[in-house]
């Protein structure tokens, strides 16, 4: 990005000398064609390109401020990191009668799951949801507490504190233009996919809600596949690829994926069914996306009969036969 950036501001100087030299003697002064600041209202601001942490522009991003409501960002982000989307969260008395503010009137003993909870925090700022989904990540609040606080440090924060999951005021709860974009851009990293794992006795595919963590030098696809490897956190699934498989590199052109694995994918030791590992990648990587097909090369070789039974010479389609409920 660096190198385009300053050829492209070469090219340009070029073209200034050449139209310099053919239209006569001009005078130029680059502060004439900088754009100037955008005038903002709010004491602190700060603008960051996600995928690289670039500062395009900032006003007095490290100046300490309460964050209210924007604290829920780093909620989310730790109940993404530590939690199970289908988790059932129970709210506390505590969580009822120790919060004020925006809401979605909960009751005592109430149960919702973790993904629900999150679209409370995030989408109502509902104060009870995030103490209810502290307690639940953390144990206690005060526990989850100390979990923000690591993870603000292990972003690289320098001026941030927080004593509550809700961003309720207290004047030990504050933070910075600088340290939210930081904890921001580590949970546009996030996202939730739905992967396709094992059935307890490995027979078909059952499809999981997950999520996975990836940076923005990692493609979607890969990250899937490497999840996959990791697999599942649940007791109901079972894993479909091989612990030891490594991606060897993954590549995407005219809609088809071709994902290279090493000669651990041929691990059959566990493997019931030849079709769940090889349908698992497929169908993981197809649903939601523009990709329709899924090659499957192993140390980049396609001349592979997996099992003796699944042709891996050419791209396959995503199999809805292999997946229980379809």
């Amino acid at each position: 990005m660096k190198f385009k950036n300053r050829w492209k501001k070469a090219a340009c100087l070029l073209l200034t000398i050449v139209s310099t030299a053919c239209l006569g003697k001009v005078d130029v002064k680059a502060a004439d064609y900088w754009p100037d600041a955008p005038e903002t209202l709010s004491p602190s601001v700060i603008l960051m390109e996600e995928s690289t942490g670039t500062i395009l522009y900032e006003k007095n991003s490290d100046e300490a401020h309460y964050p209210a409501s924007i604290t829920k960002i780093m909620t989310t982000l730790l109940a993404l990191e530590n939690g199970n989307l289908s988790d059932m969260v129970t709210f506390s008395d505590d969580a009822i009668n120790n919060t004020e503010g925006s809401g979605i009137a909960r009751d005592y003993g109430e149960q919702m799951t973790l993904e629900q909870c999150l679209y409370g925090v995030m989408l109502e700022s509902a104060n009870e949801c995030a103490y209810a989904v502290a307690e639940h990540v953390g144990g206690t609040v005060e526990n989850f507490v100390d979990m923000m606080n690591a993870k603000a440090k292990e972003l690289g924060c320098t001026n941030t504190h927080f004593a509550n999951p809700h961003g309720l005021q207290d004047e030990n709860h504050y933070t910075t233009a600088h340290d939210m974009a930081l904890i921001a851009q580590a949970a546009y990293q996030n996202e939730t996919f739905l992967l396709y794992y094992g059935n307890k006795k490995g027979t078909r595919l059952v499809k999981e809600k997950v999520n996975v963590r990836y940076s923005s030098s990692v493609s979607r696809e890969k990250a899937l596949v490497e999840q996959l490897i990791k697999g599942p956190d649940s007791d109901n699934e079972s894993a479909v690829l091989p612990e030891g498989t490594k991606v060897l590199s993954v590549s995407v052109k005219d809609h088809i994926c071709y994902v290279n694995l090493d000669a651990g994918f041929l691990d059959t030791t566990n493997v019931m069914n030849p079709e769940v590992p090889v349908y698992a990648i497929v169908n993981s990587i197809v649903d939601g996306s523009a990709i329709s097909r899924v090659q499957i090369l192993i140390d980049g070789k396609t001349d592979i009969t997996y099992m003796g039974k699944i042709n891996l010479e050419k791209p396959l389609s995503r199999n809805p036969n292999i997946v229980e409920g379809e």
